[in-house]
């Protein structure tokens, strides 16, 4: 069964709305027996011309030999008039690497700018005595070159389109991961702030038994001094209460450290949530 891919329409509708028709690929193979042998010098002055802007000089660096043999094969590709598979796919690799490297379209208009001139002129010296040729020969020429660098920055914006979605996506995963480390740590800071709540509730009562017991000692004391035939009991009383207030204060001494033990864990609660914070923080920042 035959069957036609979305592409192979988009690339259908694409030529049959800028009249790419039958004439196109004749016209094209023409011109190019006389573009061919003056591309060397019209890449050339195009490079040239590339690197009189210094941050362009800086992104061609010194791959323009290589690059001039890309241009040759490319401009070999679009005069062929066969705008099929192969062609599609040469045009939008070149807008792949474009969105790569960081090349803005007016640049890359810009620089079809400086070439179309260049065709015009050679088709016109070529063509000059035969009007009615040239015309057809320019519009055929105009076509192709308006042809590819559409396609070109179609595949450009595409690119930069799926990588702002592709970021949108990091943010959004980095702040589900922030709010349920949020989660987490606020549910584990309220039930530290709760054990600390209860240590501090025990405290409290330890140390009005503390104060009472003392309170009894200091009764016993006081008894013993006004009854001298009940010392002996009154020591036995009071030994007992010191003693009591020993176990108690070593309670205390247990319940605070319980106390500190939660409030060592609810720091590095909050230690994990600023963490947590400033992963996202990094995100936003990689995005900007």
């Amino acid at each position: 069964m035959n069957t036609t891919s979305q592409s192979d329409v988009d690339a259908y509708q694409r030529l049959q709305f800028m009249e790419v028709g039958e004439t196109v690929g004749p016209l094209l193979r023409e011109f190019w027996s006389v573009l061919e042998p003056a591309l060397p010098e019209i890449l050339d002055g195009f490079y040239g011309h590339v690197t009189s802007t210094p941050h362009l000089r800086e992104m061609v660096g010194t791959q323009i030999p290589r690059l001039k043999e890309a241009q040759k094969a490319h401009w070999a590709r679009l005069f062929s008039g066969h705008f099929d598979d192969a062609y599609m796919q040469g045009v939008r690799t070149i807008g792949l690497t474009h969105n790569r490297i960081g090349l803005e379209p007016r640049w890359y208009i810009g620089g079809y700018a400086f070439v179309l001139r260049r065709l015009s002129d050679l088709a016109v010296r070529k063509y000059r005595w035969s009007p009615n040729k040239l015309a057809d020969i320019l519009r055929a020429v105009e076509t192709a070159v308006l042809l590819d660098m559409d396609i070109a920055i179609s595949v450009y914006q595409d690119a930069m389109l799926e990588e702002r979605a592709q970021r949108q996506r990091e943010v959004d995963a980095a702040i589900a991961e922030f709010k349920e480390t949020v989660g987490r740590v606020m549910s584990g800071v309220s039930g530290a702030v709760e054990q600390l709540r209860q240590t501090a509730d025990t405290l409290s009562q330890t140390a009005n038994q503390a104060t009472t017991t003392a309170g009894e000692a200091s009764a016993a004391i006081e008894d013993a001094s006004q009854n001298v035939q009940t010392v002996a009991s009154a020591g036995e009383e009071l030994a007992a209460s010191i003693e009591e207030i020993s176990r108690q204060v070593s309670e205390s001494t247990t319940i605070s450290g319980h106390a500190v033990e939660g409030a060592n864990r609810t720091d590095a609660q909050m230690q994990n949530l600023a963490e947590a914070a400033q992963k996202v923080s990094e995100v936003v920042t990689l995005i900007r």
